[in-house]
């Protein structure tokens, strides 16, 4: 183990690295040595590190107030509520502000379970939804969590777009809900699957799926801890869709890089008389991470951010396609949607372990030039995920890094 983690508990294997500080798309390790990183911190920092009109908004915030009750609102947290109904009105939406994805997650399971007066959940089978004993029971089928949480069932995604692919899942999902509707409350699945391999369903498949569950009074819910807040160039991928949840789930992007989550519920699906279960939260509604929602709305809108990550994410994948076209036997199957893209490095054919030491090997090799990648599916994918500012000068560094790895046989 190396010195520096001597003291952490290994839930993880650490990179060789220290970071000291970071700035724009760049971080910088305690050598002096400068990496590009390509996944906005754990895909948070969304405005690219060191933000100075984040940071501001983060100082002032600390001047005006810590922390409220949970009984008591902040202006910020009313103003921060206003925002985000402002930018999903479809919804109608009813906010409530908390902390991380998987607490935002844990809060919208507990609602909807509650409101549907059943205890089941619906999830894909290549999920992941955090790491609580509850949100790893819907993650991965469930396959890492200790006893797993009855009444969850697991449905395919569609690993591919072709009718037949689609039409298969839609099967299994309308077989799962005819068969046990009286235990499911909601359905809770991301709309770009990512760390399952980066999976973009079409539309088709999200419009059928609401159709049938809400034919059979089941609930649909969205984790957007990582397409929310405008990377697929809306401000949430269900938009894309055209599809209306009745609840989302935000975290990620929405602050900015610092630990701010949110749940909107549908105002639309349930009327005031439906929320009569309290919750009580020590950093729910907080004034600091309400006025970071404020600040992240407020830059994404005057900078004309959903329209710049479509074009961006466009020259991204161009650019990796053309990759493709050189090395064909080291990527494939370059996609994206909006500055959201990935490529694989592995298939199926291989294991689960040969394919996580390919995924582990280069992501080091990656960090040899300079650039900081993450594996995901098993080490089959890489995905990027890159702060919206992002250059076109940094997009061919990072071209420019991976062609470098190939010609040096890594």
């Amino acid at each position: 183990m190396d010195n520096f983690t001597r003291h952490f508990f290994p839930v993880l294997t650490q990179l060789p690295i220290v970071l000291s500080r970071g700035e724009g798309s760049w971080v910088y390790d305690t050598s002096g040595n400068k990496y590009l990183d390509l996944n906005s911190g754990q895909f948070c920092a969304i405005l690219g590190h060191s933000n100075k009109d984040i940071a501001k908004i983060v100082a002032d915030s600390s001047l005006k107030i810590q922390n409220t009750g949970t009984l008591a609102l902040s202006e910020d947290a009313v103003k921060a509520a206003d925002y985000l109904h402002d930018i999903c009105p479809e919804m109608n939406a009813r906010v409530v502000i908390l902390s991380t994805g998987a607490e935002a997650n844990e809060a919208c399971l507990r609602y909807l379970k509650f409101l549907n007066n059943k205890p089941g959940v619906i999830c894909f089978d290549r999920a992941y939804h955090g790491l609580t004993h509850g949100t790893e029971s819907y993650s991965m089928a469930g396959r890492h969590v200790r006893p797993a949480v009855p009444d969850t069932y697991v449905v395919p995604v569609p690993k591919n777009n072709s009718e037949d692919e689609i039409d298969k899942c839609l099967e299994v999902l309308e077989t799962t809900v005819q068969t046990y509707k009286d235990r499911i409350a909601c359905a809770f699945f991301e709309p770009i699957v990512s760390s399952g391999g980066l999976i973009i369903p079409y539309e088709r498949y999200f419009v059928e799926t609401q159709r049938i569950l809400k034919s059979n009074g089941i609930f649909l819910a969205f984790d957007e801890a990582q397409t929310g807040m405008g990377r697929t160039g809306f401000w949430f991928c269900c938009q894309r869709y055209g599809v209306v949840p009745d609840a989302i789930t935000l975290s990620k992007g929405l602050g900015a890089g610092y630990p701010v989550s949110a749940v909107l519920f549908n105002g639309n699906s349930f009327n005031e008389d439906s929320y009569v279960m309290h919750m009580y939260s020590s950093h729910q509604n907080d004034p600091f991470a309400s006025a970071i929602i404020c600040g992240v709305i407020d830059t994404i809108k005057k900078g004309g951010l959903l329209e710049s990550n479509v074009k961006k994410g466009e020259l991204l994948l161009s650019k990796l396609k053309e990759l493709e076209k050189k090395y064909p036997d080291r990527i494939r199957n370059a996609r994206g949607c909006g500055l959201m893209c990935g490529f694989d490095i592995s298939d199926e054919s291989i294991s689960d372990k040969e394919a996580a030491i390919k995924g582990s090997s280069f992501v080091l090799n990656a960090l040899k030039q300079n650039l900081l990648l993450q594996d995901c599916n098993s080490g089959r994918t890489i995905r990027l995920l890159p702060n919206y500012y992002l250059t076109e000068e940094e997009f061919d560094y990072l071209i420019n890094g991976i062609e470098k790895m190939f010609k040096e046989g890594e």
